[in-house]
């Protein structure tokens, strides 16, 4: 399944995404331009910068063509995490877009996060998903608008909608240092030693962040439509959580400051989680603190706060002060030329040679041309009463001089000049600073389509290889496959184990066989020489999730990545009935996928289509194949099966031992004897010399010498041939 996660990295995006991926599915995110980048989930997916609203989108929508949509809303780091906050205004924007690409490619289900903001009032009872909401903060009124959106969105178009209450959030690997996470605030302040704040008052709900992914990943197959309720239905004050963080922290906070507040966290009722989704918070509030302290310890420890506060302050203040002395530098600039041509005019102005220079004029165009309208009408101001102050020093009076004809032609002229240029030249800087602003976007928008390419270039490169030539291309399984089709499952069996082993990429490959009434497994053939991890015998009992899957034809992952299971397993069945199951464990990870499952399932019909002709045949031929009245193989047919055991033993995929029974009775009755004590899977027969034998499959000297302890008890008189 391909899901596009519309939101930035952080908290909930990166564990939510490892989760998606590690249940085989393609994890794609749409994240902002400005997040952060180093905090990534630690999981194959594509990325995408570009924000919420962007008609880039479209684009991205239509080259992934994404099956489920979940757009993070209320749970977006990238929109609520920043000082400047401009959430607000980019979230409803967002929203829209992405409901409407979902709707036009096609989007099977779309998830949006809400939040327990949107019932606003504080009730002693849990909120069910039919009580009328009444937010009363600007963010509640926008997570319920966009609820309603997605409910009209469904009723309008059919675009099957699902809107997911969820209450705070804690829990471990939270990274960043803009924190909305009040446990992990106290947790910080406790081991600092800081000043902390509680209201013994005020209560919160709290959801542990695993517990909340598993029930967003349980609804992307729910049939759940329209809102939901996800909370643990537990409200704890202040103070009892801090008691909580004391307790497993195992020391006590040294000032504790109460204030007070008559908000309240909402509980929220998730009856109807339990029963739509399967699903039921796995941590309370105790188990829940005590991990993430457990990460805080083992990864943060004192999370270093108080230096990266002191050097995102300093480089705070550092950014101002240049901000400050960027915007002063010119004035003091054209203080600084003025000051000169004050003291170039006082030297030089009876020169013979400067004296027909209008030095101020020169300073008016200087500081027009270098920065514009703004520095210009300042010189304009100071060359102006530079010339007036002159009059006044030759004897003129400043109101007539003010009034001069002289004085207003050469103000107007500085005036003129000075603006005519500043202007000019500042239309042009603002002209040219928009085409690089417009070029840089084209580049931009270049840059996202070349990411879109690549990627549609990178699965096309994929699936041509799997189409042609590669190790699993549908020609190299059935020219693999068709070197099993012989004439008895004794050899087909060990050439399975290489088939699998190549094409499942698995260097550790068992098959087992099935008793007749489908309870025991014994090992028929191996891919090493080592034990079995599960032993050569098994009860299916004895594995429940993995004879359940057997038992419905399905194939089994170990998606928990048990240490004493296979990663997969199928069965292999003849007329319905379970013959064989293979063992693969050691799947690369990169390669442990839905793709890989499926191709199991196929090289296991198509082993299973192999054994079925086997059988067919032998059933044919049966009439040929054993002593009158007797289980007793024939010399030809015993001596073939002997053949196949000696193959599959060179090559160190089985094993195998003979007893010889030396009978007195008639043959008829000691081989009713041996019957009932050997396994379905080992042979009787005749060799050439008329000696009976016993073909133990998959047996060394030390499982041989039981059975020949039992065949003794029957007063059978019987020895080991070879091994």
């Amino acid at each position: 399944m391909k899901v596009l996660i519309a939101g930035d990295y952080g908290f909930l995006c990166n564990q939510l995404a490892e989760r998606l991926e590690r249940e085989g599915n393609e994890v794609y995110i749409i994240r902002g331009k400005n997040g952060d980048k180093k905090n990534k989930p630690l999981c194959k997916h594509v990325a995408f910068s570009s924000e919420l609203k962007s008609t880039k989108v479209e684009d991205i929508f239509k080259s992934i063509m994404p099956n489920t949509v979940i757009f993070l809303g209320a749970f977006d780091e990238g929109l609520w995490n920043k000082k400047e906050n401009k959430g607000e205004s980019e979230f409803l924007s967002g929203l829209i877009n992405f409901l409407r690409c979902s709707n036009m490619f096609k989007v099977n289900k779309f998830i949006y996060l809400s939040s327990a903001e949107v019932y606003g009032q504080t009730i002693n009872r849990a909120m069910t998903e039919l009580e009328e909401a009444f937010p009363n903060t600007i963010r509640g009124n926008l997570f319920l608008e966009g609820e309603a959106l997605c409910e009209r969105w469904e009723k309008s178009y059919g675009l099957n909608c699902l809107s997911i209450r969820m209450t705070e959030l804690y829990g471990a690997r939270q990274y960043n240092t803009f924190k909305t996470d009040f446990i992990m605030e106290l947790i910080e302040k406790t081991l600092n030693e800081k000043p902390i704040h509680i209201n013994k008052d005020k209560s919160h709900s709290f959801l542990y962040i695993g517990d909340a992914i598993d029930a967003i990943y349980r609804s992307l197959g729910s049939t759940v439509s329209n809102k939901i309720n996800v909370s643990s239905n537990e409200l704890l004050n202040e103070e009892e959580i801090l008691q909580i963080i004391e307790k497993y922290l195992g020391k006590k906070t040294t000032t504790i400051e109460h204030v007070k507040s008559d908000t309240n966290s909402v509980i929220l009722d998730n009856t109807l989680a339990k029963r739509e989704l399967d699903w039921t918070p796995l941590y309370d509030i105790e188990n829940g603190i005590e991990k993430t302290i457990n990460w805080v310890k083992k990864n943060l420890k004192d999370l270093g706060e108080e230096v990266e506060v002191q050097k995102k302050s300093k480089t705070i203040k550092a950014i101002k002060a240049k901000e400050i002395w960027d915007k002063v530098y010119p004035y003091l600039e054209n203080l600084v030329v003025f000051l000169l041509l004050l003291l170039f005019n006082n030297m030089f102005t009876y020169h013979p040679i400067f004296s027909s220079l209008d030095i101020p004029m020169l300073y008016v165009v200087l500081m027009a041309v270098l920065f514009g309208v703004k520095q210009a009408s300042i010189a304009v101001l100071l060359v102006s009463g530079l010339y007036v102050s002159g009059l006044i020093n030759n004897g003129s009076d400043l109101v007539g001089a003010l009034l001069n004809f002289q004085t207003m032609i050469k103000i107007a002229q500085y005036f003129l000049i000075g603006i005519a240029i500043g202007y000019t030249l500042d239309r042009r800087r603002l002209e040219l600073s928009m085409k690089d602003e417009e070029l840089d976007y084209m580049n931009m928008e270049m840059d996202e389509l070349q990411k879109i390419h690549d990627e549609n270039l990178k699965i096309k490169e994929i699936l041509e290889a799997r189409l042609i030539g590669y190790g699993d291309s549908f020609g190299k399984i059935y020219s693999m496959v068709s070197k099993l089709d012989m004439l008895h499952p004794e050899r087909i069996i060990p050439s399975a184990v290489d088939v699998l082993m190549e094409i499942m990429k698995s260097k550790k490959v068992d098959i087992y066989s099935s008793s007749s009434e489908g309870s025991y497994l014994r090992l028929a053939a191996s891919s090493t020489n080592d034990a079995p991890r599960l032993g050569k015998s098994i009860r299916i009992q004895d594995l429940p999730e993995l004879g359940k899957s057997i038992k419905k034809q399905k194939i089994f992952t170990n998606n928990k990545l048990k240490e004493d299971m296979p990663m997969m397993a199928t069965g292999i069945y003849y007329e319905g009935n379970l013959i064989y199951v293979i063992f693969i464990w050691d799947v690369p990870f990169e390669v442990a996928n839905l793709y890989h499952a499926n191709l199991l399932r196929t090289v296991a019909a198509l082993i299973s289509s192999s054994l079925n002709k086997a059988y067919k045949y032998l059933e044919a031929t049966e009439y040929d194949k054993y002593i009158s009245n007797t289980k007793v193989l024939k010399p030809d047919i015993f001596e073939e099966i002997l053949n196949a055991k000696k193959i599959a033993m060179e090559r160190k995929v089985s094993e195998y031992s003979i007893l010889q029974i030396d009978y007195k009775d008639e043959l008829e009755n000691a081989a009713n004897n041996v019957d009932r004590i050997i396994r379905d899977t080992d042979y009787i027969g005749l060799d050439k010399e008329g000696n009976m034998l016993v073909l133990l499959s998959n047996s060394n000297e030390i499982d041989s010498s039981i059975v020949l302890k039992r065949l003794e008890e029957k007063k059978l008189v019987c020895s080991v041939v070879t091994n």
